[in-house]
């Protein structure tokens, strides 16, 4: 911006209005309108925790512009978090594994106990009805 002599911010005006000058503004904003779009993408990867997805655009964006802030902040806490992702799903199916044999066991136990109950219910009815 410039300032005027009456005090006044003016705006700066452009030297020259080539053609040329155009494309070479046109042409550099399409070599940057993929790496908004990678960000776009990745931002809503990440509130949608589609942490894989997130990563996939994270590496995309820093192959572009290696010292994006927000992607190399990002990087490795979505790697953190693909991590425990992994480890808890691990240890899910174990204990998922744990469970059902427990429960296995449990369901038998319970029906045991549950026709001794009845059983006992049925003897005393008897008793008292003779």
């Amino acid at each position: 911006m410039t300032t005027e002599d009456n005090g006044n911010v003016g705006l700066l005006k452009p030297m020259s209005s080539s053609n040329e000058d155009l494309s070479e503004y046109t042409d550099a904003d399409e070599s940057i309108s993929a790496p908004t779009e990678f960000l776009a993408e990745f931002l809503s990867a990440v509130m949608l925790k589609d942490y894989l997805t997130a990563l996939k655009y994270c590496k995309l964006i820093l192959q572009y512009e290696p010292n994006n802030a927000t992607a190399k902040e990002f990087y490795p806490l979505i790697l953190e978090k693909l991590q425990q992702m992994t480890a808890d799903d691990g240890s899910s199916n174990e204990n998922e594994s744990e469970d059902e044999e427990a429960s296995d066991g449990n369901s038998s136990s319970s029906a045991e106990s549950d026709n001794t109950t009845s059983s006992e219910e049925s003897s005393e009815g008897h008793g008292v009805i003779e």
